[in-house]
């Protein structure tokens, strides 16, 4: 079946496969199938409780666990115990109800969030430590945050007692606060402008997926209150009350289903909400929900055939399906955030936008090379590179814009396309002592691309190729480094509830 063969073609030898399930047909095809790939299966006994089961994947050293769809919760619970003490977590694979589609639908999606995060740790391949970049991209675009912010509060603030902001972006590393530290340096900014005496408080909500890093988030929590008191001051009534939380995203849905809390985030990242309060949304979105439908031919055969995204020998059809998944997930978000933001509530989405330079090289040329270089050199088959697709999509500002005025609730304050000014990076994360030239330029920029997409590789590919894989993948962006395109832009869009 291929939810399978798919989830087990990466896997090595002697690679520990567990299974959480009855007796039924799949696992028939796993006591066969897992041997066969070379694999050793681990069938855990159904009456388990989540501890003993977190218990047997950690002494197990499982790579992947497949799961019948009854028995989700178990494994749900399971994982997050791990999740306290490993940081390698073992692939989720659902074993679906065959004769429901929707659970074939929530299988894809489970298998996507567990594999959507950045690159954790405090290590040199690290996220915490290769994420500079971003950094100057938000100090880039802080201005239309600062002016959407301004808008909001002159709407708002005079009758607002709390102020309740969702930030659905990545929660991890040194830059997790700097839309805080933004959003409540503006709101506060507003109050003295508009002379208001009675300070509202603000509740920030930080959410991620439940792989994410969240540890790297709580030791930084000391050091920004600390921040806060040395800018305002303890006490003072220039400074507005600021609380946070973390919200871990696979554990959220049963909870604020029953709790009258404020921000609702389903088990993707594409839909995130506040529940009918004055608040704001600030989203920075990176993946689709699933790899797009479509990219193969009812024979099986791939259509993007040589690239991992849509490349510059795609076929039209592999640009619509790309363009087809993002239409129904950013209207699904929109469509969210305009039914639960309450009139006057703000959201804020800084998009990565299409490339259409026939020419010139972009990251994902360059990571698509790496690949087919390591398919000519014999480290990855073929048909493994010719079944994987990133699920990421770069919309243009016309695309975006016909979605979002498909969406009557929402009105569009600003959209429009700003050059990012990121000289300087590279000093950020490795020290203004740095000398770079050509090819350590190249190695900060894998290094860089490691950080975010390492995870979504090593999913597909197995841990085995992700040294050489990015070794690789700095000697090529030296070479084309010429070729790359410049400037970079970023879409900024600031839409209104109505």
């Amino acid at each position: 079946m291929d939810y399978k063969s798919n989830s087990l073609c990466a896997y090595a030898t002697e690679d520990c496969v567990a299974v959480l399930a009855p007796n039924i047909p799949a696992i028939y095809e796993l006591h066969f199938g897992v041997p066969m790939a070379g694999a050793v299966l681990c069938t855990l006994n159904i009456r388990h409780d989540s501890a003993m089961v977190a218990t047997m994947l950690k002494n197990s050293g499982a790579k992947v666990i497949f799961v019948d769809y009854q028995l989700l919760h178990i494994a749900e619970g399971a994982l997050g115990i791990l999740l306290k003490t490993s940081s390698k977590m073992p692939k989720l694979v659902v074993i679906p109800d065959q004769g429901s589609s929707s659970s074939r639908n929530s299988s894809k999606v489970l298998e996507m969030e567990q594999i959507l995060h950045t690159k954790g740790g405090e290590d040199e391949e690290s996220y915490a430590k290769n994420s500079a970049f971003q950094r100057l991209v938000f100090m880039n675009v802080n201005h239309a945050l600062n002016w959407s912010i301004q808008e909001f509060c002159q709407a708002n603030l005079a009758e607002a007692e709390c102020i309740r902001v969702a930030d659905l972006g990545c929660a991890s590393g040194p830059n997790t606060f700097l839309v805080v530290e933004s959003i409540i340096d503006s709101i506060n900014r507003e109050c003295h402008n508009m002379n208001i005496l009675k300070l509202p408080n603000i509740q920030v909500f930080l959410n991620d997926l439940m792989s994410n890093d969240f540890n790297s988030v709580f030791k930084l929590l000391p050091s920004f209150y600390q921040k806060l008191e040395e800018s305002y001051g303890r006490g003072s009534r220039s400074c507005t009350h600021a609380s946070l939380q973390l919200c871990p995203a696979l554990f959220m849905e049963d909870f604020f289903l029953t709790t009258p809390c404020i921000l609702y985030t389903l088990l993707t990242a594409f839909i995130g909400f506040l529940r009918k309060r004055q608040g704001l949304i600030t989203y920075f979105p990176t993946y689709l929900l699933q790899v797009p439908s479509g990219l193969v031919t009812e024979e099986g055969l791939p259509l993007n055939k040589g690239n991992i995204y849509i490349g510059k020998t795609s076929p039209k059809s592999v640009h619509d399906a790309y363009l087809d998944q993002f239409d129904r997930d950013f209207t699904d978000f929109l469509s969210s955030c305009a039914d639960e933001l309450v009139s006057g509530g703000d959201l804020f989405v800084p998009l990565a936008p299409k490339i259409d330079d026939p020419i010139a090289y972009n990251v994902k040329d360059l990571l698509g090379m790496t690949m087919n270089d390591m398919v000519s050199e014999g480290l990855i088959e073929e048909k493994v590179l010719d079944a994987f697709n990133l699920p990421h999509y770069r919309p243009s500002l016309e695309e975006v814009k016909t979605i979002i005025e498909k969406n009557r609730a929402l009105k569009i304050r600003y959209l429009d396309t700003i050059q990012l000014r990121v000289i300087g990076a590279e000093a950020v994360d490795c020290g203004k002592g740095s000398v770079f030239n050509t090819n350590t330029n190249a190695k900060y920029r894998a290094r860089s691309l490691r950080a975010i997409y390492e995870p979504v590789f090593q999913a597909h590919f197995g841990d085995g190729i992700m040294k050489d894989f990015f070794t690789k993948l700095a000697a090529n962006i030296s070479q084309h480094q010429g070729k790359m395109k410049s400037p970079i832009n970023s879409l900024v869009l600031s839409l209104s509830r109505t």
